[in-house]
C-alpha cells in the first residue's frame, strides 16, 4: 500500500542519514589503529579511504541541503555540516562554505525560516570554532541582498498596493454615482492587479519579521 511505501521510504531515508552521520564522524587515525595494521603503505591507503569516505559524507549532506532545502531533517543535517566551515580539509571547507552561500541566496521565500535557522547555527559555529581555517570571505554571506526580499520585488509589491488602493477609491466613487459599467471595468482591473501582486510571491509583513530575526543574528 501507499502507506507502507511511505513508511519504508522514510525509514530508509533515516537509515541513509544515520550512515552519512557515522561516516562524517570517522577518525581515520583511530580506525587504522583499531585495525592493528603494521604495514605502513597499507596504513596510508586505509587512512586515505577513511578520509575520502568522511569527505564524501559531508558532500552528500551538502547536496541534500542544496537540492532539497525543504527536507524534513534539514536542521539536523545543517548542525552536522556547518561546523565543517572550520575543517582542516580544504575540499570539505569549500563545499560547506559554498552550500552556506547558496542556501542564503536561495530565492524561495518559503525558506525564510530556514535561513534564520542557518544564521543561528552559523552564529554558534563562529563562537565555538577557530577562525583560522575558515574562508576569509565567509561573512560575505551576510550581505543582506542575499537574505531579505529582493528590492525590485518589494518595490513592485508597493507600487501594486498603491495602484490597487487607487482603483478601489475609483470604484467607490463610481458606485456612488451609479456608473455600474465603469465600476465593473475598474473592479476587473483591480482584481487583475491583485493577482499580479500575488504572483510575485512575496509576503512583505512576514518577510519583515524574518528580516528582523536575521538582523539580530548578524
Amino acid at each position: 500500500s501507499i502507506r507502507n511505501y511511505e513508511e519504508t521510504l522514510l525509514r530508509l531515508y533515516q537509515r541513509y542519514l544515520q550512515i552519512l552521520e557515522q561516516l562524517s564522524k570517522v577518525k581515520p587515525g583511530l580506525m587504522v589503529s583499531k585495525a592493528k595494521i603494521t604495514d605502513q603503505e597499507q596504513k596510508e591507503r586505509m587512512t586515505e579511504v577513511y578520509i575520502k569516505l568522511r569527505n564524501q559524507s559531508i558532500e552528500a549532506f551538502c547536496a541534500l541541503l542544496k537540492r532539497h532545502p525543504h527536507f524534513n531533517y534539514r536542521l539536523n543535517i545543517l548542525q552536522t555540516v556547518l561546523p565543517r566551515l572550520a575543517s582542516h580539509e580544504k575540499a570539505v571547507r569549500s563545499e560547506v562554505t559554498t552550500t552556506l552561500f547558496e542556501l542564503l541566496a536561495h530565492p524561495d521565500q518559503q525558506l525564510l525560516d530556514f535561513k534564520a535557522e542557518i544564521l543561528k547555527e552559523l552564529n554558534k559555529v563562529l563562537k565555538t570554532k577557530p577562525h583560522t581555517m575558515m574562508d576569509p570571505n565567509l561573512l560575505d554571506c551576510l550581505v543582506l541582498h542575499l537574505i531579505i526580499v529582493d528590492e525590485s520585488k518589494a518595490k513592485a509589491i508597493q507600487e501594486s498596493s498603491q495602484k490597487t488602493q487607487q482603483l478601489h477609491d475609483q470604484m467607490s466613487k463610481l458606485r456612488k454615482k451609479g456608473k455600474l459599467k465603469e465600476y465593473k471595468e475598474i473592479k476587473a482591473e483591480m482584481l487583475t492587479e491583485v493577482k499580479a501582486a500575488d504572483a510575485i510571491g512575496v509576503d512583505l509583513k512576514k518577510s519583515s519579521e524574518y528580516n528582523n530575526q536575521i538582523i539580530k543574528e548578524i
